[in-house]
């Protein structure tokens, strides 16, 4: 009788674990404290498939939307223009179904230098087409 319930205990906990939940946020520039547009948000549910499960784009606003990710999913927050960002929601107590989760991105130092020395290069470069 006493495995019986230690059984019936587990088989609920792992239910209740397992629970979808709504996520929704905003993302934002470390430096500056803008919303940035067009960030992709993937998300999986363990942190070797992040990339190419399902994903969603901010808006105009840097808000995005989920309807429902596993309670224990891995974000994966990025952008061409800035270091990417993981978050693992297993990490944050989520006791409701829906969670705010906010996030603010750091620019990529190696992205910036590369397009000041591109410009820089076509800018001092240029040779105006001979007559």
């Amino acid at each position: 009788m006493k495995y019986c319930f230690l059984f019936l205990s587990l088989i609920m906990w792992t239910g209740l674990a397992a629970e979808d939940i709504a996520v929704s946020g905003t993302v934002k520039d470390l430096s500056r404290n803008r919303p940035l547009k067009g960030v992709k948000v993937s998300y999986s549910k363990n942190i070797e498939q992040v990339s190419a499960v399902k994903e969603v784009y901010t808006d105009k606003r840097g808000c995005y939307s989920i309807p429902s990710v596993d309670r224990n999913a891995v974000l994966m927050f990025s952008n061409d223009k800035y270091l990417l960002k993981l978050v693992k929601l297993g990490d944050a107590e989520v006791l409701t179904s829906e969670c705010r989760l906010d996030v603010v991105l750091e620019q990529d130092p190696l992205y910036f230098r590369i397009s000041t020395d591109i410009s820089y290069f076509f800018v001092f470069n240029y040779m105006p087409p001979s007559r």
